[in-house]
């Protein structure tokens, strides 16, 4: 029998990648390699807490593509351009710089900060 969530989930992001992305550029950090992919970025607010156990609210940029166009595991230090803008890969308070978008594997999101322009 066919999965059919397994088999939705791989349409949906096929879906997503065709119509819902753009062209940015992952610099692997210290390697000097460019890998080209297709990205959905999204914007997300943030809070948490800070050393004193004050709130502080933070945009980040998360970024969304295809496992298969990633080969490599994102690292904090890492780099995303896109739009003339540079990103930093960084860990979201105590969650790691990456995670799964769902149980597929499909895709990753990937936390990043703003650095400034190119």
């Amino acid at each position: 029998m066919t999965d059919l969530i397994k088999n939705g989930l791989a349409w949906l992001h096929r879906q997503r990648a065709a119509h819902l992305s753009s062209d940015v550029v992952y610099k692997p950090a210290g390697s000097g390699a460019e890998i080209t992919l297709a990205a959905t970025a999204s914007q997300i607010r943030v809070e948490m807490l800070d050393g004193q156990g004050f709130p502080v609210q933070a945009t980040i940029m998360d970024f969304i593509c295809q496992t298969a166009d990633l080969p490599v595991d994102p690292a904090a230090g890492d780099e995303i351009v896109s739009c003339g803008h540079r990103y930093l890969v960084t860990p979201l308070g105590e969650e790691p710089c990456w995670r799964w978008t769902d149980q597929s594997r499909l895709a990753r999101r990937i936390h990043t900060r703003d650095v400034g322009e190119e």
